[in-house]
């Protein structure tokens, strides 16, 4: 259905759009919980010693900016990238809430929510 509707906006068919966007949002979404769940078990096996750099304040809203940037221009592919980037870093404890939140809301491709939270 992604693929059929990415041919329709190559080919200006903004009805067929329009008209099938809710059905693969819908698709889409009844993943997430499914997908979260093994999100979840793969955190809980997370070493406690964690070896990863703690990303800075000013990298950590460089990408929040960057995530901002590519929401508003419907790219959830690079909002992703750099969601992947930012595993590579230990976000501080004071920041773990809003980046779950964020993380959450891109899984969920929920454009409004994302740009309210960034």
């Amino acid at each position: 259905l992604a693929a059929e509707l990415e041919a329709a906006g190559d080919a200006g068919d903004s009805e067929r759009i329009d008209r099938d966007t809710p059905e693969l949002l819908f698709l889409y979404r009844g993943f997430y919980d499914k997908l979260k769940a093994v999100d979840a078990s793969a955190e809980a096996g997370s070493d406690p010693e964690d070896e990863r750099e703690v990303i800075d304040a000013a990298q950590l809203n460089e990408a929040y900016g960057a995530i901002r940037e590519a929401v508003t221009a419907f790219d959830y592919d690079t909002a992703d990238e750099i969601l992947t980037m930012l595993k590579d870093y230990r976000i501080p404890d004071k920041d773990r809430d809003q980046y779950e939140r964020i993380k959450d809301l891109v899984t969920r491709l929920d454009r409004d929510a994302l740009l309210e939270e960034l």
